[in-house]
């Protein structure tokens, strides 16, 4: 099998929380697989070209607005993984894994006009992705539920995996200029990440413990009007000297911070997970967080401590019980080693790929539910074309073959299959007689000695057509539908076979019935008979 994983972001200079998940998330899956081929789809070319230790094909697409859909006209995969709720707008894979962290943009209010359009469109290409895709994978059940409750999306159409981490505190550490004691924040300066109230909270610990030497360190991307309101609120509060932004930082210098803070500060407000703090926890940090969405679920069991994010005094207090009671900090480093314990990239990989081997396995049943649609669309039609094709195949050349279509999966009808060709091997012993059956139920069969070829419909990927253009070129002479499907009715008629036979239900579904007349002989069997009897 060949897995396909769409690496996007990638390749970001100093890359956040969403770029490492992704690229984590791609090299455990790799890792935890010695089997498959994998192909890993980039946006544009990057600095540095990802490896996966030599495992994985590299594939650029190039930029553009629908880079996405040149995935159509690139070295396909038999499934693909999207890190993001996006998939192609005017092409659909045949199989399909998405990844959903958080939708902020549901919960936020827009700044701007310009803004609110684009959140009408991303909404409606992430409603339109989620609908279409096979499966997804929520990062944590709060973004499970929003998923539902959003999108309006079946629970059992989604998967919980939890990320893992990398475990920054046993990297060395680089030299940084950070204050002897401090609270520290990583992460981007934007107002889902809820770093207004955790300056506000920060004052208030000062006004309550004085003469603290604590400092506020905050590490992440500098930018964007939320930035400047956080620096107009330190002005206006008089906390230059108390509050620090150090700009983005790599894992040796997060290695350096975690290790030396008195406590991760990290309450967003709307996050479907939080990879700070499983690093943070790792590192023998203690973490204050969220009780609501994904920090709540990483920080359960008392491995956080949970505090309402939109209340700067709860989180001034935690801070404050931290940094004056020994026992108690000591207590959270050691439940945060026990809960970040729980999360790692090992699991996340093995169960990405269980999850990707599943949803391979079910192309059969999608491809079932096309040859039903065909159906649909052929039945009228021949209605239409009946004048034409009736006489055709009635004057066309034939040979002494007979096809069976018994039902294409239940076991215990086609092994009660074998009697039938027995009985018409003995009426005409000279015919060459073929069974259309499905890979699940070929193996009861290919034995069978009054068969001469099994036609395995997985080799036509249920393509109705190309089924069609087999059974024409082989000139059967009778076909009989064991299973009395319309499809079945469908394929002898427009496959030109003369002598068409057809078992039929007396209650049965309008497709059924609206296909009987293709056949020109029929049998009806009572609900309620045995098997052998209808046989």
């Amino acid at each position: 099998m060949k897995i396909g994983i769409v690496l996007h972001p990638y390749g970001e200079k100093k890359p956040g929380g969403l770029p490492r998940i992704i690229y984590g998330w791609a090299e455990a899956l790799i890792s935890a697989d010695s089997e498959n081929q994998y192909i890993i789809y980039l946006k544009e070319k990057p600095e540095v070209m990802p490896t996966f230790g030599g495992r994985a094909e590299v594939v650029v697409l190039g930029s553009g607005r629908f880079w996405l859909n040149r995935l159509r006209r690139a070295k396909r995969a038999d499934v693909y993984l999207f890190n993001t709720p996006v998939l192609p707008l005017f092409w659909k894979p045949k199989r399909t894994v998405l990844i959903a962290l958080d939708y902020p943009y549901m919960y936020l209010k827009a700044e701007s006009f310009k803004e609110k359009l684009f959140r009408v469109f991303i909404r409606a290409y992430h409603r339109y992705s989620l609908k279409r895709v096979d499966h997804i994978i929520a990062v944590s059940h709060s973004t499970e539920k929003d998923t539902m409750r959003f999108f309006n999306i079946p629970q059992e159409k989604i998967s919980v995996i939890y990320h893992g981490f990398t475990n920054v505190g046993a990297l060395p550490e680089s030299p940084l200029d950070v204050p002897e004691k401090f609270f520290f924040f990583a992460g981007t300066m934007k107002e889902r990440k809820n770093v207004l109230n955790i300056i506000k909270a920060f004052e208030i610990f000062l006004r309550r413990a004085k003469g603290a030497p604590h400092s506020l360190v905050l590490a992440g991307k500098n930018e964007g009007s939320y930035y400047e309101q956080l620096l107009s609120y330190i002005k206006k509060a008089g906390l230059e000297n108390g509050v620090k932004f150090i700009g983005h930082l790599n894992e040796n210098q997060l290695s350096l911070c975690y290790k030396r803070a008195e406590a991760l500060v990290f309450p967003s407000i709307i996050e479907g997970t939080g990879f700070p703090i499983l690093e943070a926890m790792s590192a023998h940090c203690p973490v204050i967080t969220s009780n609501i969405f994904g920090p709540a679920e990483l920080g359960a069991n008392g491995g956080a401590v949970l505090v309402n994010p939109y209340k700067p005094e709860e989180i001034a207090s935690a801070m404050e019980k931290i940094s004056t009671d020994a026992s108690f900090r000591g207590d959270q480093i050691k439940r945060g080693i026990e809960q970040a314990g729980r999360f790692s990239w090992t699991n996340t990989g093995k169960e990405t790929l269980e999850l990707l081997t599943r949803i391979s396995r079910k192309e059969k049943w999608r491809m079932m539910d096309r040859l039903n649609l065909a159906t649909k669309i052929l039945t009228p039609l021949s209605f239409i074309l009946s004048p034409f094709i009736f006489p055709l195949a009635k004057m066309r050349r034939t040979e002494e073959k007979i096809l069976i279509v018994p039902h294409l999966t239940r076991v215990g009808e086609v092994v009660v299959v074998a009697p039938v060709i027995a009985a018409l091997k003995a009426r005409f012993p000279n015919a060459k007689i073929y069974a259309l059956v499905s890979m699940k139920v070929s193996g009861l069969l290919e034995a069978d000695p009054n068969i001469h070829e099994l036609i395995i419909i997985e080799k036509y990927k249920y393509n109705l057509r190309n089924l069609l253009s087999r059974i024409r070129g082989e000139r059967f002479k009778i076909a009989i539908s064991l299973s009395g499907t319309p499809w079945s009715s469908l394929l002898f008629f427009f496959g030109l076979v003369p002598e068409r036979f057809k078992l039929v239900q007396e209650h049965r579904p309008f497709l059924n019935f609206a296909t009987d007349w293709l056949s020109n002989r029929r049998a009806k069997f009572k609900n309620g008979t045995s098997i052998l009897t209808f046989y």
